[in-house]
């Protein structure tokens, strides 16, 4: 029981903690997770804008943009590092976390100074929504990976 979990287990009914089988295929999913759940958001938010006559669309694109640069910027190292197995996957899609969470608010940060003249709330109205849209489907795609890889 005091085995490492770098090292392969002998035992048949332990997973072996390596790299995933498909290491492109893992790639392209958690590259494309982020852009998709963006993309999802915004066509939801664009109907929803459109439908009820809500005048917010700077303030969504503007909050899909840092999303998109967060969610980029935070998946970074787990698609370059991805080689080096499961337990590095794990380790790094938590620090991938604390790397969106940065980035969120350096960018909501910017995008609220005068120059842009941007809406406070509904910024982050539609920030915490293409976060919460993003968390969750980079989280599904790296689950995948692991549970796939």
């Amino acid at each position: 029981m005091t085995e490492s979990l770098s090292q392969p287990s002998q035992n048949p009914g332990v997973p072996v903690v390596g790299v995933p089988k498909h290491l492109a295929l893992s790639r392209a999913v958690v590259a494309l997770s982020a852009p998709v759940a963006i993309g999802i958001v915004m066509a939801l938010g664009f109907v929803v804008c459109k439908s009820f006559n809500i005048g917010y669309r700077g303030e969504m694109l503007a909050a899909a943009i840092v999303s998109l640069v967060a969610g980029l910027v935070a998946v970074m190292p787990l698609l370059i590092l991805m080689h080096r197995g499961l337990i590095t996957i794990v380790r790094l899609t938590m620090a991938a976390t604390a790397i969106r969470v940065v980035v969120m608010l350096a960018g909501m940060f910017l995008a609220t100074r005068p120059g842009w003249s941007l809406s406070m709330m509904p910024l982050v109205a539609w920030g915490s929504g293409c976060y919460i849209a993003m968390l969750i489907a980079e989280s599904m795609a790296t689950a995948w990976v692991v549970r796939h890889g």
